[in-house]
């Protein structure tokens, strides 16, 4: 039997929505991801919007949300959004997702099916609209707790970082670089609900991992909080702070010649977009504790990453002290097996290229919404 015999995926159409900065950028990996299988399988994907100007409308929306133009205007920062808003009003920007970060899309199949999808990539764990939930076949949820009971529609996804996508080659080119250092941290110190309640756990796992008497690359980025008493508590641990944020570039590069590089946990205790990078990488990733949420492929302990075992959640932002007294032992447990330490960085490799690249992403989305 040909593929031709069997039913498979036409056609998808996206609602794109190029004033929304942020729905675009948190559905641009899935969309790529469909765009890449889709044309392998003989299929495509359309992209459809009612801006008239959508060019214009994303160019302003970039502008608008943009970090370093922010900080280049300083107090005039938000009189330059006004003025964005109001220019993209000349535009057409009436043109609205449904609800923030949640996707929609309508998939056709061969036998004449139609089937409505969202993949909702917020960072937290619960649906951001039940609505769309109810009203759509199959809902992607991208941080998808275990701990949770979804509606059988709901369905774990990846949680991809987008800016991935303009940079495989170059993440690709840096594997098996000869390391320099043993371990890497390099953390944004922030998190909780509050962006802020989860900074005293970042500084006491850079402090923990400073106990270390490896060779270490230690960066705080600070973006919050009382900055003041941070860098004092930094400084006195010889940790290096920097409130400017770290080009991706010399991220990647920092993680590549290191044997072990350490993240933690995403805001809301997602999965972070950090993780893709790493495993684009073909990095030892060490996460300050297990993740809370699944993929579609589950990340194993021990295979794709290993664990520092400190223990957090959204009603407690910090953990027990003895966890991250336990942290300099562990390292020196991960750094002791070599052998464990090169196998888990392959393993990592293999988990990008089969599972995470992204029109494998599209793969697996197609096939799951094929066999509902």
């Amino acid at each position: 039997m040909t593929r031709l015999d069997k039913t498979h995926v036409t056609n998808v159409q996206a609602k794109s929505f190029p004033f929304d900065f942020w729905y675009e950028w948190y559905q641009k990996y899935y969309r790529q991801g469909l765009r890449l299988y889709l044309a392998e399988q003989g299929g495509n994907l359309n992209i459809t919007s009612t801006a008239r100007f959508p060019a214009v409308l994303r160019s302003l929306a970039a502008f608008r949300d943009s970090y370093t133009a922010g900080r280049l205007l300083g107090p005039l920062a938000p009189l330059s959004k006004s003025v964005a808003n109001n220019v993209a009003r000349l535009f057409g920007s009436d043109d609205r997702s449904t609800t923030p970060l949640v996707g929609e899309y309508l998939f056709r199949l061969s036998d004449g099916r139609e089937l409505k999808v969202c993949i909702d990539s917020h960072d937290s764990g619960e649906l951001t609209s039940s609505d769309l939930a109810k009203v759509n076949d199959i809902y992607f949820k991208t941080n998808y707790w275990k701990r949770d009971s979804y509606d059988r529609r709901v369905i774990p996804l990846f949680n991809c970082n987008p800016i991935v996508i303009e940079h495989l080659k170059l993440l690709r080119a840096l594997r098996n670089q000869t390391p320099t250092v043993d371990i890497t941290f390099i953390v944004r110190v922030w998190g909780g609900n509050n962006e802020v309640e989860g900074s005293e756990h970042c500084l006491r796992l850079l402090e923990a991992v400073a106990k270390s008497k490896r060779s270490k690359f230690l960066l705080a980025y600070l973006v919050g909080g009382d900055i003041k008493s941070m860098t004092t508590r930094l400084e006195k641990a010889g940790i290096a702070y920097t409130m400017e944020p770290i080009p991706p570039k010399l991220l990647w590069e920092h993680t590549a010649r290191s044997r072990l590089s350490i993240i933690r946990l995403g805001m809301h205790h997602c999965v972070p977009w950090r993780m893709c990078d790493q495993l684009a990488l073909g990095s030892c990733t060490v996460l300050d504790q297990h993740p809370k949420t699944q993929w579609t492929v589950p990340l194993v302990e021990g295979e794709h990453y290993l664990s520092l075992n400190t223990s957090t959640s959204p009603d407690q932002p910090v953990a027990m002290d003895t966890e991250y007294r336990l942290i300099p032992s562990l390292l020196e447990e991960f750094l002791g097996n070599p052998k464990k330490v090169v196998a888990t960085a392959r393993a990592s490799r293999n988990y990008f290229d089969e599972i995470l690249d992204p029109k494998q992403v599209g793969r697996q989305i197609c096939e799951t919404v094929l066999s509902w």
